[in-house]
C-alpha cells in the first residue's frame, strides 16, 4: 500500500520509517527542506523526566500577561482572541493541581519508553547524533528546585528515571561556565539530548540509502520509487486511492495539491 506523509520533518520522517517496517510504501512530500521546519528549531532534549504537562496551577495570570506582551514566546494578536476563546477556556480549566497531575502520570507512562524507541531507530540503521551523559537542571531558587525534585520523583515511579540533588559545588563540577549564583541542583541521568538535524538527516537516509541526504525546494520521495525528484516530475499513476497522514504542528497542512496528489500517485 501506497501512502503519503504530508511534511519531512521528524514526526513525518519517523512515521514514514514505520510505515515502511510494516510493509507500506511511504511517500513523503515536503515543501522545504528535510527538518527544516520546527525539527531544527528544537532543543533535541530527550528528557522523559520533563514530562510535565503546560497547564499548571497559576499559568492562567503569567499566560494573560505573555499574551499581551509582543516580544513574548506565547504572544496572541487581538485579532486571533475570539477565534481561540473556546481552546484558551478549556486550557484555563485544565490549569488545576488534579489536571496537572493527571498529565504528569499520563506523559510519564507515554514516554517510558522512549529510549528504547531510539535504540531501536539506532538497530534499524538510522545514523544520527546522541549523547548519554543526562541532562543538568541547576538552580538559584531552591523552591524552583523542590517544585522540580517533586514533579521527577512522580516521573519516576512511571518512567524509571535515574537522577540525583547536587549541591552548589556539585553543579559547577559538572558545568564549571555556569554564571556565578547557583547554589543546588539535579542531574537526570537517564535524559540524553540528540542533535536534530541529525536525525532528520538520519531518518531521510534510512528511507532512501541511495538518495542525497537533504533536498530544497517541494520535494518528494518514497521508499520504492526511482529516485528522490520534484513533486509532478512525472511518472505514472497507479490508479490507487493513496492514503494520507499529514505530520507535524496542526493546522500546517490544509491538503495536498495538485502537483503533491501526482507525486504520491505516481
Amino acid at each position: 500500500m501506497r501512502v503519503g506523509v504530508v511534511g519531512g520533518g521528524v514526526l513525518g520522517l519517523a512515521t514514514a520509517h514505520y510505515l515502511k517496517k510494516l510493509g507500506a510504501d511511504p511517500v513523503v512530500v515536503e515543501a522545504g527542506g528535510v527538518g527544516g521546519g520546527c525539527s531544527r528549531g528544537n532543543n533535541g532534549w530527550v528528557c522523559p523526566s520533563v514530562s510535565t504537562p503546560l497547564p499548571a496551577p497559576g499559568l492562567t495570570a503569567k499566560s494573560l500577561l505573555w499574551m499581551l506582551r509582543r516580544a513574548s514566546h506565547f504572544h496572541i494578536p487581538a485579532a486571533a482572541l475570539p477565534r481561540l476563546a473556546p481552546w484558551l477556556l478549556r486550557f484555563r480549566a485544565h490549569c488545576t493541581e488534579s489536571a496537572r497531575a493527571h498529565g504528569i502520570r499520563a506523559l510519564a507512562s507515554l514516554n517510558s519508553v522512549t529510549g528504547e524507541r531510539y535504540d531501536e531507530l539506532a538497530a534499524d540503521g538510522v545514523e544520527f547524533e546522541r549523547g548519554r551523559s543526562g541532562i543538568l537542571f541547576a538552580y538559584r531558587d531552591p523552591a524552583l528546585r523542590d517544585e522540580k525534585v517533586e514533579d521527577i520523583e512522580t516521573v519516576a515511579a512511571k518512567s524509571g528515571a535515574s537522577w540525583r540533588e547536587l549541591d552548589g559545588n556539585e553543579v559547577y563540577g559538572m558545568e564549571p561556565l555556569l554564571r556565578p549564583g547557583f547554589s543546588s541542583g539535579i542531574h537526570v541521568e537517564t535524559d540524553q539530548h540528540v542533535r536534530p538535524e541529525s536525525l532528520t538527516e538520519g531518518l531521510a537516509a534510512a528511507l532512501r540509502p541511495e538518495a542525497p541526504r537533504s533536498s530544497k525546494g517541494r520535494w518528494c520521495w518514497g521508499s520504492s520509487g526511482t529516485g528522490w525528484g520534484r513533486a509532478g516530475s512525472g511518472g505514472h499513476r497507479s490508479g490507487r486511492r493513496p492514503a494520507r497522514c499529514a505530520c507535524g504542528p496542526p493546522g500546517g497542512h490544509r491538503g495536498l495539491s495538485a502537483k503533491d496528489r501526482e507525486c504520491v500517485q505516481s
